[in-house]
């Protein structure tokens, strides 16, 4: 901002009322003022009260979240760590504060510090900007310094003894793993598909709900999880406490609606935690107690909320797939959107003007097409650059 210009705006805002000016320093809008606006705004109320009035705490948010960006755009690790710590006890419930928080740890090498930051983040905003990403590197980082790690080499010990039969052996193991394991998915789903060989399922579960806890989206560890709890539940029906084996009891459509009210486990084939396999915003994630299929009305909302998610995924290039057939799909269904815009432009540049208004007809097409296509370049990309299909990386 040049002196001309800073001394226009000190002018007109000396014009104003002091509650005006208030106000607006509370407030602290960048998006209607410049950051400028807001050191004149300073100048003016100091000569005026003497003092600052306290800012809102949207205000004093946006504004430390300013400073952090300056501070890790200069480098200043740990001024920008304190930052984030001083924003975090502001407003706990900032994800962008524990994401650049973790972002802080992860430049300062504390792999695991960050992880926990990257999480938390995502946890109280899935659609924030790079979190996501952030955390997959992380995990992936830590993945790789555990294959050289003896936790590894005990886990792998275990498994070995597992096989064999050895059940004092891979026990053994296990705990000496234990000590040093490291807090990621994969290490955990390892450690529940241990307990699982040795039989050991209610280890195993636990296993495996740490590991989803760690990562809701590591959709093996879902799958390892909702099957060891159906093979636990089968074990339960068919021994009886002598050992000796009976029927699994034949119930009513009544009470299997009631399954769960007393101490008798829920059938597995009707069974799922509250995160097991639905998340919110799908078909059929909410039915009215007592009813045994989709509520009608609430399944109208989940299925605007389910389009309205796959349009911003589309746009936003997160529909990403390692499926080569839906890639061909995509790409096709992408060059066949594209193609009639593409051609009407190759019309109008040869001087056809009078097909013109094809190209407002054909820009929706157009923008679907090539968000496909960009769709289909970031999966093949992200693919290449990661290789792993289910660390939650691929939309489906």
């Amino acid at each position: 901002m040049d002196d001309v210009l800073r001394d226009l705006i000190h002018k007109n805002l000396n014009l104003r009322e002091t509650e005006d000016l208030i106000e607006i320093w509370r407030e602290r809008d960048t998006d209607e003022y410049q950051e400028e606006v807001f050191d004149i705004l300073r100048t003016i109320l100091l000569d005026r009260l003497g003092y600052l009035p306290p800012q809102s705490n949207r205000a004093q948010i946006e504004q430390s979240l300013r400073q952090i960006e300056g501070l890790l755009e200069g480098e200043d690790l740990e001024e920008a760590l304190d930052a984030c710590e001083a924003l975090i006890r502001l407003a706990p419930d900032s994800a962008a504060a524990f994401h650049y928080r973790g972002v802080v740890h992860d430049e300062l090498g504390k792999f695991e510090q960050a992880i926990k930051d990257y999480r938390t983040a995502v946890q109280l905003d899935p659609e924030l900007d790079g979190a996501w990403e952030d955390f997959l590197s992380v995990e992936q980082d830590i993945e790789l310094e555990f294959q050289e790690s003896l936790s590894k080499h005990y886990l792998d010990n275990a498994l070995a003894f597992a096989y064999e039969g050895e059940r004092e052996g891979a026990l053994a193991e296990i705990e000496l793993a234990r000590r040093t394991m490291p807090a990621i998915a994969s290490v955990y789903n390892y450690l529940g598909q241990v307990f699982g060989i040795l039989d050991q399922l209610e280890s195993a579960i636990e296993a495996y709900q740490i590991a989803v806890q760690l990562n809701p989206r590591y959709y093996e560890a879902r799958e390892n999880l909702a099957n060891a709890r159906v093979n636990l539940e089968e074990n339960r029906y068919l021994e009886k406490p002598s050992g000796t084996l009976e029927a699994s009891p034949d119930y009513s459509d009544s009470e299997l609606l009631d399954a769960g009210g007393d101490d008798r486990p829920v059938p597995g084939w009707i069974y799922l935690d509250e995160k097991g396999f639905l998340l919110p915003g799908w078909p059929g994630h909410r039915t009215r107690p007592g009813r045994s299929g989709y509520d009608p009305l609430d399944s109208d909302f989940e299925y605007a909320q389910m389009q309205g998610r796959i349009l911003r995924m589309l746009f936003t290039i997160r529909m990403r797939t390692y499926s080569t057939i839906y890639l061909l799909f995509m790409t096709l269904v992408g060059l066949m959107y594209s193609l009639p815009m593409l051609l009407t432009i190759a019309t109008v540049l040869n001087g056809e003007l009078r097909y013109v208004w094809l190209m407002a007809v054909f820009s929706v097409d157009f923008a679907v097409g090539l968000a496909l296509l960009a769709n289909v370049a970031a999966s093949v990309q992200n693919r290449y650059n990661d290789g792993n299909e289910y660390n939650g990386s691929a939309f489906f």
